[in-house]
């Protein structure tokens, strides 16, 4: 009779899973997307188009930065029909951000910037379903006619507010997008994230500093 030894038990090695690590913005592209929310974002200030923050993620470069609006974070939440001078606006500040980097980086910088947007597109779709009315024109409140800009008009309306941002984003005046750009930006990439009133008293604080230059 053989005698017993006692082992002990042996313990089941489990494969060591490793996550695999996202690949993180560069310093550079960090800065040149922070510029686009900030575009975004000062031109929201400026027309009274209303947000919740604007942040940075520089840990999911597929997304790289977002600006939030209330609700559900889409344009959709606001009133279907407008005055055409908002619909304007509201293109203005989704072009904002792609015109918001062309002044402070090389082509290469902002071609990337651009590429991850998709601003225009979301300004065609934009389109396709926002009204809008002509205030000069005194309706009954049960006769107002509204309209829609037409798909043959949609592109050249979409391109008529991107030249239009891209002036104001190149201009130093206090009236100008550049300074108020500049200073959103910058503070994006220290803190991450801003709320709309940070925004705005950012931006205040960078055309009193521009208008005591002067």
């Amino acid at each position: 009779m053989k005698p017993t030894i006692n082992r002990p038990p042996q313990r089941l090695e489990r494969p060591v899973l490793r996550k695999r690590r996202r690949p993180v913005l560069s310093e550079t592209y960090l800065r040149a997307i922070a510029h686009h929310e900030a575009g975004h974002a000062v031109a929201c200030v400026r027309f009274g188009i209303a947000f919740e923050h604007v942040a940075l993620t520089p840990d999911d470069p597929a997304r790289g930065g977002f600006l939030r609006h209330p609700g559900s974070g889409s344009m959709k939440t606001r009133r279907v029909y407008v005055s055409r001078r908002t619909l304007a606006n509201e293109v203005f500040m989704m072009m904002a951000g792609d015109a918001a980097v062309r002044p402070f980086f090389t082509a290469s910088e902002e071609h990337f910037a651009a590429n991850r947007s998709g601003d225009a597109e979301q300004a065609m779709r934009l389109l396709e379903w926002r009204g809008y009315y002509d205030p000069e024109q005194n309706y009954d409140a049960g006769n107002q006619v509204f309209c829609h800009v037409p798909p043959t008009e949609r592109a050249a309306f979409v391109e008529e507010q991107r030249q239009r941002a891209i002036k104001w984003a190149k201009s130093h005046s206090d009236s100008g997008g550049y300074w108020a750009i500049k200073a959103v930006a910058d503070a994006l990439v220290y803190r991450r994230t801003l709320n709309s009133e940070e925004v705005a008293a950012i931006i205040k604080n960078a055309i009193w500093v521009v208008c005591g230059r002067v």
